[in-house]
């Protein structure tokens, strides 16, 4: 209990209003578990009954949540020895959180935070002090609220908790926003976590974001694949038999020419259907790896890129030049460039100077 003391908390007092506005200021506060008193300022929350307040003690204390205290002879019931968390929170929502944690159980009460919280979640040591308890006590604690469906566990180290209802909330959010990237560039269907996460403008925890991604692709709403979300392409039916001849056509073209920029317009024209069809099935051959995307526009056959690869090893440790590499390949300096950056994301190559170091 030592290290979880404390100057400030939220608290019920039995008392009336006239009583409180006389012993306000230097009140004289003690607890059952202290043999002497301490003088503290009350700030008061509510005007019921039996008010919140707020307790700013001289010196601090070792209490937890519902510890026994008195202001003079009135007694009182600690509620929250985590005040901050009420700021920039709306002063209705907060005295509701009160009123809940004035009727519940340890248990209960964390669940009731973690709802309070949101998506800004809770932290080991805003639940150690909050409890008064152990560190091994309080995972136990969250474990048990975990498995009864009522918070998740984002990560253990550290230790980083969310309601389960903010949870199923932030995942209608990021399907949300993904969709709203996803209309703005139906090609640009695979990106970085990083970069989808900050076009998402969702001020939460990364690790949280990431946490949800993964959540996703668990039940099958996107696809995770080397650090990138691969977006889901624009819905249409099942592929009908022209189209999954199309499939096979454009597998065909993207192998024939090695590497091909893509031109939605010259592939429509080339396979006669439609931009959505045309996603679509580039989608489907990325996330079922026949086809390497590049940059935004710019495919490229997986066969290739293996060949390329075999190629690269017998190079290992020597620097090459773009003259090199264009004789290597075959490609133009348009094609080439692109591939170069590709190839040193992957770390297949390393960047010096005007040269490539080839590192597999």
């Amino acid at each position: 209990m030592e290290k979880n003391k404390t100057k400030t908390f939220d608290a019920i007092l039995e008392i009336s209003l006239k009583d409180l506005k006389q012993i306000r200021n230097r009140a004289k506060i003690s607890f059952p578990h202290q043999k002497s008193y301490l003088f503290g300022n009350i700030t008061l929350l509510s005007k019921n009954e039996n008010p919140m307040i707020r307790v700013h003690l001289s010196n601090p204390v070792s209490i937890k949540f519902k510890s026994q205290f008195y202001v003079k002879n009135f007694p009182g019931i600690v509620l929250n020895l985590v005040p901050e968390i009420s700021k920039n929170k709306r002063k209705k929502a907060y005295l509701s959180l009160l009123s809940k944690l004035k009727l519940c159980s340890e248990e209960e009460a964390v669940y009731h935070i973690a709802e309070f919280q949101n998506l800004k979640g809770l932290r080991k040591d805003e639940i150690v002090k909050f409890l008064g308890k152990e560190e091994d006590e309080v995972e136990q604690l969250l474990l048990d609220l975990e498995r009864k469906g009522k918070i998740k566990i984002i990560s253990f180290s550290p230790l980083f908790v969310v309601s389960k209802n903010a949870v199923d909330c932030l995942k209608e959010k990021i399907l949300s926003k993904i969709e709203t990237l996803r209309n703005k560039n139906p090609l640009d269907f695979e990106m970085d976590i990083e970069s989808v996460f900050k076009k998402s403008g969702l001020k939460i925890e990364p690790r949280l974001f990431t946490y949800i991604l993964k959540k996703l692709a668990k039940e099958k709403k996107l696809n995770l694949s080397e650090g990138k979300v691969i977006l889901p392409p624009p819905a249409i039916e099942s592929l009908s038999k022209e189209e999954s001849e199309a499939l096979k056509e454009l597998l065909e073209i993207l192998q024939s020419v090695s590497i091909y920029r893509l031109s939605t317009h010259e592939i429509e024209k080339k396979i006669g259907l439609p931009t959505k069809v045309v996603y679509r099935l580039l989608y489907l051959l990325t996330v079922n790896k026949k086809i390497v995307r590049v940059k935004t526009d710019f495919f490229i056959s997986s066969a290739w890129i293996e060949e390329l690869k075999e190629k690269l090893k017998k190079l290992k440790g020597q620097r090459l030049s773009i003259a090199d590499f264009r004789k290597l390949t075959g490609l133009s300096r348009q094609y080439l460039i692109p591939l170069l950056e590709f190839l040193d994301e992957k770390g297949i190559t390393k960047r010096i100077g005007n040269s490539r170091e080839i590192l597999i």
